[in-house]
This record gives C-alpha cells, structure tokens and sequence, in this order.
C-alpha cells in the first residue's frame, strides 16, 4: 500500500503563562489544523481538529475518552434552537428570566461589547522577535495584551496561518445567533474575528489583564504533515 502524501505545514509550540503551565501546540497546513493542549506540560489533555472543506470542528477529551463534533449545520440547528428559546423566555416574568440564565451559567448582558484594538508599542522584545504591541478592550475595559510580529520573520506560512481566520469566520455568524440567549459569554468567536481583522501579524504573545494567562510562542517549525499527524 502506498504512504499518505506529506504536506508542507507548520508546527507552532506555545507556553502557558498560567502557574504550573502547560504547553498548546498547533499543527497547520492550508485544509486543515490540530491543536494539542496540555496542563501539566506532559500529557496532552484535549485535541481540537478543524477541516476547513467540512467547515468541521472536532473535540476530544483524552481523559474522559469522549469526542464532540461541531460543524455549521449543526451549530445552526443550535442556534436555530436557541432563538425558539429566546422567544419563548421573552414572554416570561423578568425574574424568571434572570433565574433561567443564571442557571445556565449565562451573562445577564444579551451581547459582548465591541471589541477595540489599540497599538501602543512598535517595538518591543517579545522572546527573539521585536513585536508591536496592541491592547484588546470590550467596552471601556481593557481585556487583554497582543505582540504580533510580520509571518516572514516567525517563518510561517501566509497559506497556513489563513485555517486559524477560517476556523473562526466559519463559527462566528453561528455565535452570534447563540450569544443572544447566552449573553457575552457566548461571543468569544466574534471578539477574536474582531481582533483578527484589527492587528497585523502572527501573535508570539497574549496577556489577559486578569489573572495573567495567557500563551508565549516558544518555538515555530516547518514540518511535513501527514494523515498521522492528523
């Protein structure tokens, strides 16, 4: 039998910023990424792979063993879903609808603010790399810290780096719909579209202003990709 054809791809390795941090690391070619997370920096605890033809999203759970599959059809039956129940909330008691959400876990907010962008450092040490620095805020609430630099000088791919945008712009419209049930909580793809079409560059770092997680590009490589790394 023949071997699978290689693919000329990148391998991205981030650190967690967190205490006891772990490592991300992410797999690219132009049809398709995998993403390894991990806590410990050892084990991997959870994968998420994206087909960019399927507009599939899946996710698995290596310590529970279970997988989850997301694509566009079915998250617009959710939101399709989650729109009959935002009707149907509409016409209860203010009350009762606050305790509805709260049970599950929402925002009282019924969307996120708009995200803002602002650069405020052109050069700046990030690691080998000399970064621009950007301050993310929703609102009037700065969230976050991004250093970017230009994909010639981290070596990566303008093809390949184009699958993270994709993954995000095939979810974010869908996110929409369910945000407006789930309030703030539920616009995390909108806010990074936003961020992606705001700043210039790869980001090597990101710093949210709470807590200080975040992840710090520790290395990026080129790699034949294969249907095993997938």
């Amino acid at each position: 039998a023949l071997s699978s054809p290689a693919f000329a791809g990148d391998l991205l390795t981030f650190k967690k910023l967190e205490k006891d941090s772990g490592f991300v690391r992410v797999y690219l070619e132009p049809t398709k990424m995998k993403v390894d997370i991990s806590e410990n920096g050892k084990d991997v605890k959870s994968t998420v792979f994206y087909e960019k033809a399927a507009e599939e999203a899946t996710l698995l759970d290596h310590g529970k063993k279970q997988f989850t599959v997301f694509n566009r059809e079915k998250l617009q039956k959710m939101g399709s879903a989650m729109n009959k129940m935002k009707d149907t909330l509409a016409n209860l008691p203010p009350e009762m609808q606050q305790m509805i959400r709260e049970k599950m876990g929402a925002s009282q907010k019924p969307s996120a603010a708009p995200v803002e962008v602002k650069k405020i450092a052109r050069s700046e040490k990030v690691g080998k790399w000399t970064a621009t620095r950007y301050e993310i805020s929703q609102g009037k609430k700065a969230v976050s810290d991004t250093w970017t630099v230009p994909l010639k000088d981290v070596g990566v791919e303008k093809e390949n780096f184009a699958i993270v945008k994709s993954m995000t712009e095939s979810f974010a419209d869908i996110a929409k719909d369910v945000s407006g049930i789930l309030g703030a909580d539920a616009a995390g793809p909108q806010a990074q579209l936003q961020t992606f079409s705001k700043i210039e560059g790869f980001p090597v770092k990101t710093v949210n202003k709470k807590g200080g997680s975040g992840l710090l590009l520790e290395n990026a490589e080129k790699k034949s990709l294969s249907d095993s790394d997938f």
